[in-house]
């Protein structure tokens, strides 16, 4: 069914004709097999701080965006959609790449998204992102924070979700052993998402 998701965005199929209100964006995803149709409370609440990262964002060109796990795509097409200037999406499951390679043709302003197979290690280190975008499991995520910070832009966040309430107090203790500060931090549910940032930062709602 389609999904309205926080205060710009609709989600809905490609065969759903609506109508859709005029006030939002709409982001086409077909459902696969990869994760991510915005119905789950994780892929949610990072497309609610998604928004509410580019709402704060000031510079005159978009943010550049890394969506690490990006399952359909659909944090990649909506960072597209709210004005990202780059988007690098990228996913270990061959499948994962497909699904988002067919999303992506669903929708318009996706030419500045590109979707890559493998890790992070794929990327090297000579691009930094102003906001990486991070829907994995816990260990999966206590994984990536080792090296999360090579990735960041000066003053960059990371917007991470896919924990488990009761996984918290070990996902707070790999940010801190990786010199991560938690800057946010919102529950939904059984679940978490979470702001990081390699700066000091004082503690928000997103």
């Amino acid at each position: 069914e389609p999904l309205t998701v926080g205060k710009s965005l609709v989600v809905a199929p490609s065969w759903d004709e609506g109508p859709f209100s005029k006030d939002r964006r709409l982001i086409r995803i077909d459902p696969a097999m990869s994760f991510g149709t915005g119905h789950h409370a994780t892929t949610r609440m990072c497309l609610e701080a998604l928004e509410a990262f580019m709402d704060q964002w000031s510079e005159q060109h978009g943010p550049m965006v890394l969506d690490v796990g990006t399952g359909t795509g659909i944090l990649a097409i909506s960072a597209a959609a709210l004005g990202a200037q780059q988007v690098v999406a990228i996913d270990i499951d061959p499948e994962a790449c497909e699904a988002a390679v067919k999303n992506l043709a669903l929708n318009e302003g996706t030419g500045r998204v590109q979707v890559l197979q493998g890790g992070v290690d794929i990327l090297g280190f000579d691009i930094r992102f102003d906001l990486i975008l991070a829907n994995l499991d816990a260990k999966g995520l206590c994984a990536f924070f080792a090296t999360l910070p090579m990735f960041l832009a000066s003053g960059g966040c990371a917007i991470c979700s896919g924990i488990l309430i009761e996984q918290e107090e070990g996902v707070t203790a790999a940010t801190r052993s990786s010199r991560l500060q938690i800057v946010a931090r919102r529950a939904e549910g059984d679940w978490l998402c979470l702001r990081l940032m390699a700066e000091e930062g004082e503690k928000d709602i997103i």
